[in-house]
């Protein structure tokens, strides 16, 4: 008896509520059997979308139903609607402090049946609880992103609550977002210029050591002088390992990367022109290799914890680097390809994770270095000139027959030949060159570019004519874009004020009102049956 006691006691003191999804949640401040009956009560509790695999985009309608099955009458019960976005980090088994972090984001609420105060009654059967909402647009906005070192992921979670907001049960469904990201802003050209030059004037740059920095912004060597032409590209950081000596070198190599533009989207194929100025003939089939790179930084959100980085080379290309002797100059253009499974690039919460894209070209100055493929696999070496003779032959001959293949496919279909694009034949998403090995090799050099990859490119407006004549003006209306610049931040105060009616849209038109014609006469039915019959008689019957 006594001990009976002590556990009623120790049950009514107790305040505190554990939220388990998926789980029977019990809470102190409501009885134990009363909690457990309502839980047998509830034979299936789940949501189903309209659209289940509908990738969803900020300022849409989502829409479903709850679905609530009882095998007795429930009492005082009532059902809670929640819209989730929760942030979750798993950190690095070495890190003893922290091995998973999590945090939401944002919560929305409303009450579907019933309130907070004012609980109601279900009968024994099958409920069906139709919702409808718009997905909020705000700075906190971000789109889906799931890997295997963190995620920021959307729920529809609905609650089965009880008295004294306890719940009894949950269920949820995982949604899609997409947050476009516009590259149209990053159209700024990029061009990053190297010097690599000896500082002895009797050396010539084989013989020199060429240190390759391990940073991600610049890959030089210490006789690297590096300057930048747009506003887009990064600065040199260790601006004190560029300074030239006062004696005048006499041998110089030159390097020129040049990119149209910052910002690309998903599935585009990305020109990158390397522009070579030696003082000596080079050949080399490997000499330039692009990679486009994604750099992924996850942050453990608290001092203690460093900062992990983690590199992934998604599409490389491989040029040959042909110095002719006479003008001792070289030109090539690559082209990487963005794979459209890429997720776009995303700096908005850096206390948590970030990805960011580089485009890093590796110049091969070594004649003694054998370009080799993550398989081991030879991709090019050092060409002396009767090597070059042979393969300069080789690459005329492709060359031709390239053409043979581009001629025919333009006599049989131009719309075909348009559509097909011969410059990503050459590049390599598999099997790809490690270039981090290859840039602490002797006579090796690159730099990197930073660009942006989005999910839309947003057209340039046409300007409006300003007038038609001389008498006449034309006025555009308000852009729905600006509008909804206007109104992107949405702040929702109340709680139900986020959730949309069933069945009911801002954006419908009010219903036309029916005015009928009173000019019009209609004959009763009657008497068209009578005049049918009189047009079937002969207009002139025979006389006897």
């Amino acid at each position: 008896m006594f001990l009976l006691n002590s556990m009623r006691k120790e049950v009514s003191v107790s305040k505190k509520k554990r939220y388990v999804l998926g789980m029977t949640v019990r809470s102190a401040a409501y009885p134990t059997n009363i909690t457990d009956t309502l839980t047998n009560m509830v034979s299936e509790y789940e949501i189903i979308l309209d659209e289940p695999h509908k990738i969803w985009k900020p300022k849409e309608f989502v829409s479903g139903n709850i679905i609530l099955r009882l095998s007795r009458d429930a009492y005082n019960v009532a059902i809670k609607f929640s819209l989730i976005n929760e942030i979750n980090l798993k950190m690095s088994k070495t890190t003893r402090m922290i091995s998973k972090s999590q945090e939401t984001v944002t919560e929305n609420s409303a009450y579907l049946y019933g309130d907070e105060s004012h609980l109601l009654n279900l009968t024994k059967g099958e409920h069906v609880f139709p919702f409808k909402f718009k997905l909020p647009k705000h700075k906190k906005s971000f789109s889906s992103i799931d890997f295997k070192r963190g995620s920021n992921e959307y729920y529809i979670r609905g609650f089965l609550k009880a008295a004294n907001d306890v719940t009894i049960q949950t269920c949820e469904k995982r949604i899609s977002v997409l947050v476009p990201l516009d590259v149209e802003k990053y159209s700024n050209a990029i061009k990053k210029t190297m010097v690599l030059q000896s500082t002895f004037s009797n050396a010539s740059i084989e013989d020199s050591h060429i240190a390759n920095s391990h940073s991600n912004e610049n890959a030089s060597s210490f006789m690297t002088k590096l300057t930048k032409s747009s506003s887009g590209s990064s600065s040199t950081k260790n601006d004190n390992l560029f300074t030239l000596t006062d004696q005048q070198p006499e041998k110089m190599v030159k390097v020129s990367v040049n990119v149209p533009h910052s910002g690309f989207m998903v599935g585009e194929l990305i020109p990158v022109k390397v522009d070579i100025k030696h003082y000596k003939a080079f050949n080399h089939s490997a000499g330039l290799i692009a990679t486009l790179t994604r750099i992924c930084r996850v942050n453990g959100n608290s001092k203690d914890i460093p900062v992990e980085t983690f590199r992934k080379d998604i599409s490389q290309t491989t040029a040959p680097l042909f110095i002719d002797s006479e003008s001792k100059e070289a030109s090539a253009l690559m082209y990487l390809k963005v794979p459209l499974d890429a997720i776009a690039t995303f700096t908005a919460l850096p206390n948590y994770f970030t990805f960011q894209y580089y485009i890093e070209v590796v110049v091969n100055l070594s004649k003694k270095l054998t370009v080799y493929t993550a398989s081991n696999e030879i991709v090019g070496k050092y060409l002396d000139n009767s090597s070059y003779t042979s393969h300069q032959g080789s690459i005329l001959k492709e060359n031709f027959n390239s053409l043979q293949r581009n001629i025919s496919r333009i006599m049989k279909d131009d719309d075909e030949y348009v559509k097909h694009n011969d410059n990503e034949i050459d590049v390599s998403f598999s099997d790809l060159i490690n270039v981090e090995r290859l840039k602490r090799s002797k006579n090796v050099t690159g730099m990197s570019i930073e660009i942006v990859i989005g999910s839309c490119r947003t057209a340039k407006p046409i300007s409006p004519v300003s007038s038609i004549s001389d008498e006449g003006h034309v006025e555009m209306p308000p852009s729905i874009e600006n509008n909804e610049e206007i109104n992107d931040t949405e702040n929702y105060n109340s709680l139900n004020e986020w959730l949309t009616a069933p069945g009911h849209s801002n954006e419908a038109l009010p219903t036309p009102i029916y005015t009928p014609n009173e000019d019009i006469k209609v004959n009763s039915d009657k008497l068209e049956l009578e005049q049918d019959r009189l047009k079937e008689l002969e207009s002139d019957p025979p006389l006897f």
